[in-house]
């Protein structure tokens, strides 16, 4: 038995929103200059996307583009190299979409749902990790330059991880509930209404 269409579209339109912001996460500054992470005062403006650097007083980005660069002393390359999580977590966001498919098209729920049960829960997880690290970094980051005398504050794209680690939580509680098998205590319920009882057999006896 499929489900409903809007059981379907409450599964699908969380997910597809989180694939939509973990997208322009990984297609952030310098691809896309507008979104960024933080930006510093320093070098008369400086932000920070996932594959580099650009500043704001020149047209001059970081080339070539890569993860784990570094920006001393505020910025460390081993850490910067934890956002490749965004990244996979928008890869593993879109497969979490395609798992949908099977329990829309009238397949048994019981094996298309747990796969969706297992990719939304792994990717909450992974995208759960990389909202953990992007708060720990820029936020030692611009503490770092505040210290150091210069401006600084978020872009848009730690709320941006933010909705869509919690978008994907809702997607993975709504699965729960849509996607939760009879328990034992219903399927108990049911097989001792559908047998007769002993009595009856010693009433006409």
């Amino acid at each position: 038995m499929a489900l409903t269409l809007p059981h379907v579209f409450c599964l699908f339109f969380p997910t597809f929103v989180s694939f939509i912001f973990l997208t322009l996460i990984t297609f952030s500054l310098p691809i896309s200059k507008s979104l960024y992470f933080l930006y510093a005062s320093e070098a008369g403006g400086v932000r920070f996307g996932i594959w580099g650097w650009c500043l704001d007083s020149d047209p001059i980005c970081m080339n070539p583009m890569r993860l784990g660069y570094t920006w001393e002393p505020q910025i460390a390359t081993p850490i910067t190299s934890a956002l490749i999580l965004f990244p996979i977590a928008s890869v593993l966001c879109f497969l979490t979409i395609l798992t949908l498919i099977p329990i829309s098209s009238g397949r048994p729920v019981k094996n298309s749902g747990r796969v969706f049960m297992g990719f939304s829960l792994f990717t909450f997880f992974v995208a759960k990790l990389a909202f953990i690290f992007t708060i720990a970094m820029w936020a030692i980051a611009k503490t770092r330059f505040r210290r150091a005398g210069f401006k600084s504050h978020f872009g848009s794209l730690p709320w941006l991880s933010l909705f869509a680690m919690l978008l994907l939580l809702l997607a993975v509680i709504l699965g729960a509930v849509f996607l939760k098998p009879l328990s034992p205590q219903v399927v108990q319920m049911k097989d001792v209404k559908g047998r007769p009882s002993r009595s009856r057999y010693r009433s006409h006896s």
